[in-house]
C-alpha cells in the first residue's frame, strides 16, 4: 500500500501542477483578450477622430445644386460655382453656415454682390 500511496501522491502532485498550468494559461489568454478589446476600442476611437478631421469634399453637382437654391443671377452663379470648385475651403465655409446668411457669406467669398 505504501507504493500505491506514493503513486497516488505523485499523481495528485502532477494533477495539481497541470491544473496550475491550465490556470496560468487561462489567465494569460484572458489578458490577451483584454488587450485585444482595448486595442479595438482605441482603433474605433481613432477612426472616429479621423472621420471628424477629414474635410468634406463637395462635388461639382453638389455645389451647383446648393447655389441654385440661393436664386443667384446666372453670372453670379457661374462665378461662384467656378470659384468654389477650385476652393473647397470656401465651399465648406459657405455650405456650413445657415441658409439665411449664405448670400452674405458668398458675397464676402467672391468679393461682389451675390444677389
Amino acid at each position: 500500500m505504501n507504493s500505491n500511496s506514493s503513486s497516488n501522491s505523485s499523481k495528485n502532485k502532477k494533477r495539481k501542477r497541470e491544473e496550475a498550468m491550465v490556470v496560468k494559461i487561462m489567465s494569460s489568454l484572458e489578458a490577451v483578450g483584454d488587450a485585444i478589446k482595448e486595442g479595438n476600442a482605441i482603433l474605433k476611437d481613432s477612426n472616429i477622430i479621423m472621420e471628424q478631421s477629414r474635410q468634406r469634399v463637395y462635388s461639382g453637382e453638389e455645389i451647383y445644386s446648393e447655389l441654385e437654391l440661393m436664386n443667384l443671377e446666372p453670372k453670379t452663379l457661374a462665378k461662384a460655382y467656378l470659384f468654389l470648385i477650385k476652393n473647397q475651403d470656401s465651399a465648406q465655409a459657405l455650405f456650413g453656415c445657415p441658409d439665411r446668411v449664405r448670400k452674405t457669406i458668398l458675397d464676402e467669398i467672391i468679393g461682389r454682390d451675390a444677389s
